[in-house]
């Protein structure tokens, strides 16, 4: 995230999701969002950012939550 300006901080919203009600969405979607996802070779100077500040801690807590989008997911596709 460019921390000079803050803008994409600053533009994150949290949504409902539409066809859950107990389900929300984080949004970040500043032209340069997903750019600042996925690009590896972008430069991160502040200590603790990096490409992929989405993915990683959604992967290290990865165990915690599988169970339950597992859940959702056979509720979904089994009762329709």
């Amino acid at each position: 995230m460019p921390w000079k300006t803050m803008h994409l901080e600053e533009t994150g919203t949290v949504e409902p999701v539409d066809d859950d009600p107990n389900a929300v969405q984080i949004i970040y979607d500043t032209p340069y969002a997903a750019k600042q996802h996925e690009d590896l070779t972008l430069h991160h100077p502040k200590p603790g950012t990096k490409a992929k500040y989405l993915e990683d801690p959604a992967m290290a807590i990865a165990p915690e939550i599988v169970p339950g989008i597992v859940d959702k997911l056979q509720d979904y596709f089994l009762t329709g």
